[in-house]
């Protein structure tokens, strides 16, 4: 249920944030979504760190990595994708390991980040599902 809350109130400010910049939007969906998993650990009571990114503000490697968007409906004008990261650390480690990420690549981005890599008590070699696709446009 707090997932439920959490994800909503993201989607929320996601919406009146696009909202207030988009002019004459006539007609707007939405859904719900239902988390089908959970990795101990992780949410209110664990691990956890978000972003909400514009997939072409992301460099061609974090790119490749996200999943692709499917089902994007092609009465859809304006377009623009998102992706939000719900564990970064965890997403950068485990496409690092797929070989997705060099080495480099990955070290570069958790010298940014500022993650301990001595401490992987919060990582998991089991790939996480730690994106979540959003889509919006005018229709």
């Amino acid at each position: 249920m707090n997932k439920i809350i959490t994800i909503s109130f993201f989607v929320l400010i996601f919406s009146l944030t696009v909202n207030a910049q988009t002019k004459n939007l006539n007609n707007a969906d939405s859904m719900e979504i239902l988390l089908n998993e959970k990795a101990e650990g992780f949410g209110p009571r664990g691990i956890s760190s978000v972003g909400i990114t514009p997939k072409k503000s992301m460099d061609i490697l974090e790119q490749k990595a996200c999943p692709e968007m499917k089902n994007i409906p092609n009465t859809l004008t304006n377009v623009v994708e998102y992706y939000f990261h719900s564990n970064r650390f965890q997403f950068f480690y485990q496409n690092y390991r797929s070989g997705v990420f060099t080495k480099d690549y990955f070290l570069k981005e958790a010298d940014k980040q500022e993650w301990i890599l001595k401490d992987t008590t919060q990582l998991t070699e089991k790939n996480l599902k730690t994106t979540i696709s959003i889509v919006e446009g005018i229709n």
